[in-house]
């Protein structure tokens, strides 16, 4: 099972539902190793879908959210166990670059109150993966911080265009009484 420890046993489960999430999670951990052996990288839901299907022939018909979080749940107490920073964290939507919502049951193993709010979520999964660069061997920059993805980071930015292009200038008011000022910049009411 590539470099987890041999102490750590992911939960067996009586179904063949249950056998399948356990394989994956068992594959899951060596590949997100090597994701994070290279700064800045991380893996898409589907490229990481891809890969678990072809490295253990072992295929699904559901939708893939419904059974990728509970792979990922399975990776985030392992790494809880281990010690480990929070390898899901490299793993993001293909469009948005965002973790998923069950990335907020990492919070409260790091002392936090789980959230689904996106900002908070995207600010820890960056911390992560900046400690998984770090932790598994990558080449991190001395002076590197957190950040963000590059689509969430592009994401923001649009939002933020949009958002200065939407906000209209306040209009000018009279000092005196409040009101909002014609054109002419002469208070009607106080004149």
């Amino acid at each position: 099972m590539g470099s987890t420890s041999s102490a750590y046993r992911f939960p067996h489960g009586n179904t063949p539902h249950q056998w399948k999430l356990r394989t994956w999670a068992e594959a899951t951990v060596p590949k997100l190793e090597d994701v994070a052996s290279h700064y800045g990288d991380y893996i898409s839901y589907g490229e990481l879908a891809a890969y678990l299907f072809e490295r253990t022939n072992v295929r699904t018909d559901q939708r893939l959210d419904y059974w990728i979080r509970h792979v990922l749940g399975m990776v985030l107490d392992y790494c809880d166990a281990m010690g480990l920073p929070a390898l899901p964290a490299l793993v993001v939507q293909k469009k948005t670059g965002m973790v998923g919502p069950g990335f907020s049951a990492w919070l409260p193993k790091i002392g936090l109150t789980p959230t689904q709010e996106p900002q908070v979520l995207e600010w820890v999964a960056a911390q992560e993966r900046l400690k998984c660069y770090r932790h598994f061997g990558a080449l991190v920059p001395p002076e590197a911080r957190p950040t963000p993805t590059r689509e969430y980071a592009a994401l923001l930015n649009r939002d933020e265009r949009n958002t200065s292009k939407r906000t209209p200038e306040p209009e000018a008011t009279c000092p005196g009484c409040g009101t909002v000022l014609p054109m002419s910049g002469q208070c009607d009411t106080c004149s």
